[in-house]
C-alpha cells in the first residue's frame, strides 16, 4: 500500500504579506479621514438642547440691540461712557458690538421666538473721530438679555465695587466661571475690530 504525502502549504510570500498590511493601513486612513470630515461639518455641541445656530442668532440680536440703542437706552443699560460722550455734530457716535451666548431660558427653546432670557458676554466699541481701534472707548462684560420685552431688556454687569454680588444676582451659577474668562476665542473681537476699522 502506497502512502501519498500531502504537499506542505506554502507560507504567504513576503510581497503578499506587505500588500495585505498596506491595504489595512489604507483602509484605516480612509476611515479616519471620513470621521474627521464629518466632525468638521458638524456643529459644536452646546450646553442646552438648542443648536449652536440658535446661540449665534441670539448673539446677533444682542449685538444689534446694543448698536441701535439710543444714548438714553445706553444710560439705562449702565453704559454711562456712551451716554455721556458729547457728539461732535449732534449725532451719537457709532457703536460697534459683538456678543457670545452662554445659555438661554427656557433651555428647551428651539427658536429665538421662544427664548425669554439670554446669558452671555458682550463687547462694544465707541467710534469717536480720529480715534484708532486701540484707543476707542470699549465696554465689555457679562450681559443678561430679554428679547421679548419692548424694547428688549439689557442688563450689563458693571465692574468695580460690588461686582461679584451683581454677578451672583444676575447670572446663574453655571455661567459665572465662563463670565470671568470672557469670549471663548478671539473671533468676536476680530469681527468688531474689522468693522470698526472699515468704517474709520
Amino acid at each position: 500500500m502506497s502512502v501519498t504525502a500531502e504537499a506542505p502549504s506554502r507560507p504567504p510570500s513576503q510581497g503578499r504579506r506587505w500588500l495585505a498590511v498596506g491595504a489595512a493601513v489604507l483602509a484605516a486612513i480612509v476611515v479616519v479621514g471620513v470621521l474627521y470630515s464629518l466632525s468638521e461639518r458638524s456643529p459644536a455641541p452646546t450646553a442646552g438642547p438648542g443648536p449652536s445656530t440658535l446661540n449665534e442668532r441670539l448673539a446677533a440680536q444682542i449685538a444689534q440691540t446694543l448698536e441701535r440703542s439710543t444714548p438714553a437706552q445706553h444710560q439705562a443699560h449702565g453704559h454711562h461712557e456712551i451716554a455721556s460722550a458729547p457728539p461732535a455734530d449732534g449725532k451719537p457716535d457709532p457703536v460697534y458690538c459683538t456678543a457670545e451666548v452662554y445659555g438661554f431660558e427656557p433651555a428647551s427653546a428651539a427658536s429665538t421666538e421662544e427664548v425669554t432670557k439670554v446669558y452671555g458676554y458682550y463687547l462694544c466699541a465707541v467710534q469717536q473721530e480720529n480715534r484708532p481701534w486701540d484707543y476707542a472707548p470699549k465696554l465689555v462684560g457679562p450681559i443678561v438679555y430679554e428679547p421679548r420685552l419692548d424694547p428688549p431688556g439689557v442688563h450689563v454687569i458693571e465692574g468695580g465695587d460690588g461686582y461679584q454680588e451683581r454677578l451672583r444676582a444676575l447670572l446663574p451659577e453655571e455661567y459665572r466661571k465662563r463670565a470671568t474668562v470672557g469670549f471663548s476665542d478671539g473671533r468676536n473681537i476680530n469681527d468688531v475690530r474689522t468693522r470698526y476699522q472699515a468704517a474709520s
